[in-house]
């Protein structure tokens, strides 16, 4: 889990000067645009970051850091490229699930044959 002062629970600079202040004084609202971001793709959406940015009426620049920062917590995840506009291509985002183990999904409570196969003994 990330250490909720360092990238990516808070915003984060590169320059020390100018940048650094900025992201400090920004907290907040970083914050709180995050939350929004994440509440549009809990609530089903998928999509790019500049699609998110569309539906909330923010703009690209402020919602694709967002959209990364999420991914970087674990909360969103990437499910495919998006190439549809020529010469550019996107991730397409989503909400993370929680993991499915496909074993679960095919038990039918029969024993696994392919450990009756492997407990096999030729020499018998």
């Amino acid at each position: 889990m990330a250490r909720i002062d360092k990238y990516p629970a808070n915003p984060g600079w590169k320059d020390p000067s100018v940048s650094k202040a900025n992201a400090i004084a920004g907290r907040q609202r970083f914050t709180r645009m995050q939350a929004q971001v994440l509440k549009l793709y809990e609530k089903g959406f998928v999509g790019t970051a500049d699609e998110a940015a569309v539906k909330l009426d923010i703009t690209p620049f402020s919602a694709r850091p967002r959209c990364t920062e999420l991914v970087k917590m674990g909360r969103l995840q990437r499910l495919r490229v998006d190439r549809s506009k020529p010469g550019r291509s996107a991730w397409v985002l989503g909400i993370v699930l929680a993991p499915v183990d496909l074993a679960d999904l095919f038990d039918d409570g029969q024993p696994d044959e392919r450990q009756e196969w492997h407990d096999y003994d030729p020499d018998c």
